[in-house]
């Protein structure tokens, strides 16, 4: 099971977090990979200014769109 966590704080919120994982939340039922991804948000993962946060598996990387992410998570999905 991978582990997504979308950064919900002040910050990554105002920048949009809700419609990526909005956005990730269709894509993982389009590839009906839900067994696969636990989705889910989180609080201050840290690094605020460097865009959205996000964690694949305690592994930190920034995002700044919803496509971005699309593509992040269809990277790991394949690993897996």
């Amino acid at each position: 099971m991978i582990k997504v966590k979308i950064c919900v704080g002040s910050s990554c919120y105002l920048k949009g977090a809700e419609k990526i994982i909005q956005h990730l939340q269709s894509v993982i039922n389009e590839l009906d990979i839900n067994a696969d991804i636990e989705l889910a948000g989180a609080f201050c993962l840290g690094n605020c200014g460097d865009g959205i946060a996000i964690s694949i598996n305690d592994n930190i990387k920034h995002i700044t769109t919803p496509e971005e992410a699309e593509t992040l998570l269809k990277e790991i999905a394949k690993k897996d």
